[in-house]
């Protein structure tokens, strides 16, 4: 397979252009860890209801969950805690429920027992939408630009006549024996 890659300009061009992306890419997933570390701190401060809220349903005063015959005030106070308790739980629901779509329904339904469900609706919607401009456009837009970058030099050196094409690669070949040769020559003198 190398020596298909490296006997053919194109598909040279096309690994090395991947290659070089690959650590644009790596900075956009941090990116995107960033943006939902983010929302799950909101998620903890939004979802959560806090003890007080939950004695209080429990006492039958004013009571902003929505309990069910199936779930009290406590049930419900678990299952936030369960989805939306501290950063990690947070985190994990937004990823994997949420960015994933392994179960958005059910984060969504019992979310919206403990908030509004405009909120809980707003707050998906606008975290998808982050995601998926990190990942679908940044990434392709990333790497499209740097793929055709690389076809556009593969080009002109094509366009080149023979005799230019050889200077180049000779001149290339010779600063990669160079780099080679310092590369040992360094590591032969931590020998000694």
């Amino acid at each position: 397979v190398s020596r298909i890659v490296t006997r053919i300009g194109k598909l040279k061009a096309l690994t090395g252009a991947l290659a070089e992306a690959l650590s644009g890419v790596i900075w956009i997933f941090i990116l995107m860890l960033v943006v939902t570390y983010g929302f799950a701190i909101v998620a903890l401060m939004v979802f959560v209801p806090k003890e007080s809220d939950v004695e209080a349903c429990l006492a039958g005063l004013a009571c902003s969950l929505k309990e069910s015959d199936d779930c009290d005030a406590e049930c419900i106070f678990g299952i936030m805690q369960d989805r939306w308790g501290n950063i990690r739980t947070s985190f994990s629901t937004l990823f994997f429920n949420v960015v994933l779509g392994d179960g958005i329904s059910d984060v969504i339904g019992d979310t919206k027992l403990a908030s509004d469900i405009n909120v809980v609706y707003l707050f998906v919607i606008l975290y998808l939408i982050m995601c998926t401009f990190l990942l679908m456009e940044a990434i392709t837009g990333y790497i499209v630009d740097i793929i055709s970058g690389a076809a556009y030099d593969q080009q002109q050196l094509d366009d080149r006549p023979f005799a230019a094409v050889a200077r180049v690669r000779v001149v290339e070949w010779f600063e990669s024996l160079q780099e080679h040769r310092s590369s040992k020559s360094g590591s032969s003198k931590s020998n000694y």
